[in-house]
């Protein structure tokens, strides 16, 4: 895979205390810092000969005195939007002249997470883009077997199609991938070359390896070629997420079954789950053990319990009758149809394609309105590209794909 520099920014005079939440803030943005300066006259000498792509600067103003050195940032390195931190108790002549010393936004100390994020926001807007919260969903089997890729690969593509918002359907099993098959393609990288070069992983890698499948659809694949396997750790999945966020609005993982600490860890790092049973007695007494093992570590996540493959006609397995013995509510159902789904696996296209009039998408579809009850309204702000879509381009933290 092609080598790429670090996306990040730059944070100048900001004091430890500062410093310490501006990262835990970018962090979770998913936007790393690429060097800290004591002050603007050090950031002038430091970054004149050293910066070779554009960044983001981060300066923390503490006075009148230091706006000189603010312009001389300006001048410098003029197309690197400057957000700056001015204490509250300065007065609003301070933030005024920050602003016209040539500060993008400027922000008032001491710090607020909401105030911040949408300073990014404005400087996002000012130079082509927009931040917008990103939301993963992870879909998981409680047994093998159980179809919860096919689960995951039809709800997400039909969430994509109908809201018009960019999805990534992400694979996570690094040994045997079933989503190449599935739609039929044969990327160049799977998730195991992210994998294999975590340490240097940014969202320019991650949206390389994504495939498109539809406009607002793109996948990344298990390996598919070979049964080779690799190690990866729970915080290596995180850091596949955590880049992954900066790509869409919306991240689906697929989750492999494993049912150990890395499949919990990975299920608590999404913002809402989607569990996927069978109607047999070991795949629910399954279910019953993750619910309750998910309970334990907390906090909690919004849990959908899906049944697959659902038959009412089968004694003593009915939804209510599960309902009672599991004491657990709200059980969605996706039907049986081998038919479609098969066609659906032969010809790698998603039901919405293969089989539009197939009950089990209907099921799909009524499992999304559970999770969007706007799911036919356009989304509004959908993430187009790395951080900031053109602003990343700019910028140099990474390049939208689709």
């Amino acid at each position: 895979m092609t080598k790429h520099p670090a996306k990040q920014v730059v944070l100048i005079g900001c004091a430890e205390g500062l410093a310490s939440r501006l990262r835990f803030e970018l962090e979770e943005l998913a936007i790393g810092v690429a060097s800290e300066l004591p002050d603007t006259t050090s950031a002038a000498k430091g970054l004149l000969l050293t910066l070779t792509e554009p960044r983001i600067f981060l300066v923390h103003v503490k006075s009148a005195e230091e706006l000189e050195g603010l312009k001389r940032l300006t001048e410098l390195f003029s197309g690197h939007p400057i957000l700056a931190f001015v204490e509250s108790g300065e007065g609003p002549a301070l933030f005024l002249a920050a602003n016209r010393a040539g500060a993008a936004q400027v922000v008032p100390l001491p710090l607020q997470r909401d105030d911040f994020r949408l300073a990014l926001d404005r400087i996002g807007l000012q130079f082509g883009g927009a931040i917008a919260k990103s939301e993963v969903i992870a879909v998981a089997g409680v047994n093998g077997g159980c179809g919860a890729t096919a689960i995951a690969s039809n709800l997400a593509y039909e969430v994509a199609c109908r809201r018009k918002e960019l999805c990534i359907l992400v694979e996570l099993s690094v040994q045997i991938g079933r989503l190449a098959n599935y739609f039929d393609v044969e990327p160049p990288y799977t998730n195991q070359d992210l994998f294999k070069d975590i340490e240097h992983l940014d969202s320019a890698r991650v949206a390389e390896a994504l495939t498109e499948i539809d406009e607002h659809f793109q996948i990344i694949v298990g390996p598919y070629k070979n049964l080779s396997s690799i190690t990866v750790t729970p915080s290596d999945v995180k850091r596949l997420i955590h880049f992954t966020k900066r790509l869409a609005g919306l991240v689906f993982l697929d989750v492999p079954c494993t049912l150990d600490e890395h499949y919990f860890e990975v299920l608590t790092a999404a913002d809402r789950i989607i569990l996927v049973t069978e109607q047999k007695i070991p795949s629910l007494r399954s279910l019953k053990l993750v619910c309750d093992a998910l309970d334990r570590m907390g906090p909690a996540r919004p849990r959908v319990l899906v049944v697959n493959r659902y038959q009412p006609k089968i004694p003593g397995l009915s939804i209510k009758k599960l309902e009672d013995v599991l004491k657990t509510k709200g059980f969605l159902t996706v039907g049986n149809d081998f038919a479609a789904m098969n066609a659906t696996l032969d010809h790698g296209r998603p039901l919405r394609l293969e089989a539009p009039k197939s009950a089990v998408l209907a099921d799909i579809v009524a499992l999304a309105r559970v999770l969007f009850g706007d799911l036919d309204k356009p989304a509004e702000t959908a993430i187009r590209g790395p951080f900031f879509s053109s602003l990343s381009r700019r910028l140099g933290l990474g390049t939208a794909r689709g």
